[in-house]
């Protein structure tokens, strides 16, 4: 994923947006964009998106994304594709 890609990114949790995520395994998550985080275990550094969804906080792990749509209205971006 490209800086541009995280700064989009970054927007949508700084906005709350409400976010359609497709993810590479062909699973789907909607939720509002809450914050990313980095979490480190040994030598392994992932990346996060958390979001809030109906059943509780998600984090989802950023290269696992294959694309994240906004559905918040007059956001600043409609479709990112990975």
């Amino acid at each position: 994923m490209d800086c541009a890609d995280h700064d989009f990114i970054e927007v949508a949790c700084l906005y709350q947006y409400r976010l359609k995520i497709s993810l590479c395994n062909n699973q789907q998550k909607e939720g509002i964009a809450l914050t990313t985080q980095v979490r480190q275990q040994g030598v392994l550094k992932a990346e996060l998106l958390i979001i809030q969804t109906s059943a509780g906080n998600e984090e989802i792990v950023l290269d696992e994304i294959k694309q994240i749509e906004a559905l918040t209205s007059n956001a600043y971006f409609s479709v990112l594709t990975f």
